[in-house]
């Protein structure tokens, strides 16, 4: 089996899509919803080119960081 991978700007869809699945498996795992503010994006460019992007955010007490 093969997969394709594609690199993509963070877009609501599917932050949307990987937040749902972050806090559907801790609310099912600890009970509680522990989001505690809207991710940050630290985005990334060399002059005008968007090189990439860093994803933060509060999780349960934690600072998460996702590229």
């Amino acid at each position: 089996m093969k997969f394709q991978i594609q690199q993509n700007k963070l877009h609501d869809e599917v932050k949307k899509r990987i937040f749902d699945g972050f806090v559907s498996q801790a609310i099912e795992s600890t009970g509680i919803n522990g989001l505690s503010e809207e991710p940050i994006s630290f985005e990334i460019y060399h002059k005008t080119e968007f090189v990439g992007d860093i994803v933060v955010q509060l999780f349960w007490g934690q600072l998460h960081i996702g590229k």
